[in-house]
């Protein structure tokens, strides 16, 4: 896991510290605005998919006006942005462990901010840090990588995601059926050309996050009860050698501040009750670099 120099990785480590939850940062009415804007920013759509969808962030828009100031005066510092953009993020299945550190080991990933901007559902659900750190590039993390380059979670008819490990089979049996219903991984697919098309197009692009099981340290198995509690969504061997560190309720108009070297993920949030939650996610590096 050596992606960073030893130099970079001295100064990674030296920027740590624990996670802070500032409180009521924004108001109900910069809220607002900023879910309208993202509802009108198609041209501007990074990922819309069944699961999720990202939009960036224009910074000539509203968006800085509203968050940019405060931000900068939380931090002390100017807020500079990677490799990998600021963004709205709406989820609509739960976020697995993952470590958010970009992918240019010239630049020194810094802090984490999220700000939570709706959950529709359910009151609270959680982002659920882990002790662990990652040092590595961004990566998505699972105990058996290998084969994961094409997973995805798809709806089927039901309005059930499933999860499905290999895409491109499932794409191959669709085919072979076009008309039918079929039955895969649990889940009933229609075999019709939108469905086809839609997975031909995630096939195209190409995955950001490195899939990997190299957090995984020892053979400590995650405690049962906080699985059961938080992490149903995921896969429970994934979990292996991870410790929760703390579970930060989602409250809209709080900014979330922690490392991109900490591991974390979301809780299972449709098993608490959430149909869906959107936020802004950045992604700040140490170095200068422009917005």
């Amino acid at each position: 896991m050596n992606f960073y120099p030893p130099e970079k990785l001295k100064k990674i480590k030296s920027l740590e510290s624990e996670p802070v939850v500032l409180k009521n940062v924004f108001t109900k009415q910069d809220i607002a605005r900023l879910i309208d804007i993202e509802r009108l920013a198609h041209q501007d759509r990074m990922v819309d998919r069944a699961d999720s969808r990202k939009t960036k962030i224009d910074w000539k828009s509203e968006v800085k006006e509203i968050i940019y100031e405060k931000l900068t005066k939380i931090l002390g510092r100017e807020i500079l942005i990677g490799d990998f953009p600021a963004h709205f993020i709406k989820n609509r299945y739960p976020l697995r462990i993952h470590a958010d550190m970009g992918k240019d080991p010239t630049l020194i990933p810094h802090k984490n901010i999220l700000i939570p901007l709706y959950v529709h559902g359910a009151e609270t659900t959680y982002t659920v840090l882990f002790k662990q750190r990652w040092h590595g590039e961004s990566s998505l993390f699972s105990y058996e990588a290998e084969g994961e380059d094409s997973d995805h979670y798809f709806k089927d008819k039901r309005g059930n995601f499933i999860h499905i490990k290999d895409s491109k089979e499932l794409l191959d049996v669709l085919r072979k059926n076009l008309g039918k219903e079929v039955k895969y991984a649990g889940g009933i697919f229609k075999a019709q050309t939108e469905t086809i098309e839609e997975i031909e197009s995630l096939l195209k692009q190409n995955r950001y996050s490195k899939r990997t099981n190299e957090h995984i340290t020892n053979n400590n198995a995650f405690d049962k009860q906080l699985y059961e509690k938080f992490l149903t969504h995921q896969p429970y061997k994934d979990l292996t050698s991870l410790e929760i560190d703390k579970t930060i309720p989602w409250v809209p108009g709080d900014v979330i501040l922690f490392d991109r070297t900490t591991i974390h993920c979301a809780s299972n949030f449709l098993k608490e009750g959430v149909k869906e939650k959107m936020a802004i996610a950045m992604f700040t590096v140490w170095e200068d670099k422009n917005v």
